[in-house]
């Protein structure tokens, strides 16, 4: 069953949060979601929310909830009756803002001749980054183009957490590198991405992500492109999405499109060692603040400096260019070496190739790779 949850976006006035929830989050979720807007309701939005809680329904709170104050007079009552809390961080820039204010039509509160400088000016001042003790998960949007975290710091302080490589629907195989990793209920599981494609049992892999407590993914490239085919965007049918569609046949599909419409593209874990760690699908630009990657970087990189991020030649492997701020762990190049360097993991071992499926598991500050053979053959 689904935990109640809320979520609480926080953001300057132009930042994409009522855009974001009436088009991303409400349209795609599996449990039931009750929008709760200052601007559009008035005084009245906080009766609705006290029903909402009432009802125990999942509210999302749209308003700008730029500090501690503004954040705790929904969260306390949620906290209270049981809720899991989810922050949507809206980290937009300030001329970006701008120019949305500037052409907004009809809204409720803000007018196209009020002085959007000072409102804007006004957020800035008063804003409260949201303390790791507030929230249960933080989701971090970003202008198009940039990459959209997944903070699940607090989700792993004091868990074993177990990050497994591009699974490729290799389900049983999964299931026995669990196994050999000693999983058990209340550990957190984080997969690189790419568990759709190539392998006999990608339904089954799925399903036991979207189902399974403490269970994220961050999106590859295949999870990409078959959440384009199944939004409609044209795509080519070929590199193992093929198989993919034919394994769900004539299923309804809504429950996959879902999840998939909400996989981020990095997910932050906990300190190992005083360094955060990051997970992604295929790498980053170590030369540029993590938190700052392009959705390209993350999903697609290889090489970096090279005509693309194929070019092998003219380009060097992105792991080169981590200084150790950080670790990074990924998938999507088939690595002999699970560690190129001491800043990064690579976990994609090809098991959909009938080689290996790969998992780097953080224990109370220890970590170490599992590995399991696999037969599945692409």
């Amino acid at each position: 069953m689904k935990a109640k949850t809320i979520y609480v976006l926080i953001g300057p006035q132009g930042s994409g949060k009522t855009h974001w929830s009436l088009n991303t989050l409400l349209p795609q979720s599996d449990i039931p979601l009750v929008r709760v807007s200052q601007d559009e309701q008035g005084k009245q939005h906080r009766r609705m929310f006290q029903e909402c809680i009432k009802a125990g329904a999942s509210p999302v709170i749209d308003r700008m909830n730029f500090n501690f104050e503004q954040r705790n007079r929904y969260t306390q009552v949620a906290y209270e009756n049981g809720y899991r809390i989810v922050y949507v961080l809206f980290d937009i820039d300030r001329e970006t803002c701008l120019c949305r204010l500037a052409a907004r039509k009809g809204h409720p509160t803000i007018s196209q001749d009020a002085d959007h400088d000072k409102i804007i000016d006004f957020y800035y001042r008063e804003f409260e980054m949201p303390g790791r003790d507030e929230y249960d998960e933080m989701l971090i949007v970003r202008e198009k183009g940039r990459c959209n975290l997944l903070d699940l710091r607090n989700v792993c302080f004091n868990k074993r957490v177990i990050v497994v490589g591009d699974i490729h629907g290799c389900f049983d195989e999964f299931m026995l590198l669990l196994d050999k990793c000693g999983y058990s209920v209340g550990d957190i599981v984080v997969a690189t991405g790419d568990l759709v494609d190539r392998g006999p049992k990608i339904m089954e892999t799925l399903e036991w992500f979207i189902d399974t407590p403490g269970a994220y993914s961050v999106e590859g490239n295949h999870d990409n492109k078959f959440r384009r085919y199944l939004n409609g965007n044209p795509v080519k049918v070929a590199n193992g999405l093929d198989c993919t569609i034919e394994q769900f046949g004539d299923r309804g599909w809504f429950r996959w499109c879902a999840w998939l419409n909400t996989l981020p593209n990095m997910i932050l874990l906990g300190d190992t060692n005083g360094k955060p760690t990051y997970v992604v699908h295929a790498g980053v630009d170590g030369r540029i603040p993590i938190p700052q990657q392009r959705v390209e970087t993350c999903m697609y990189v290889r090489y970096l400096d090279g005509t693309s991020f194929f070019d092998d030649k003219g380009g060097i492997p992105w792991w080169d260019t981590l200084t150790g701020g950080c670790t990074v762990v990924s998938g999507h190049i088939i690595n002999e070496c699970p560690m190129p360097n001491e800043f990064a993991y690579c976990l994609d071992g090809g098991a959909c190739q009938g080689r290996t499926l790969r998992a780097l598991v953080i224990d109370n500050g220890e970590r170490f790779v599992v590995e399991v053979d696999c037969n599945a053959k692409s």
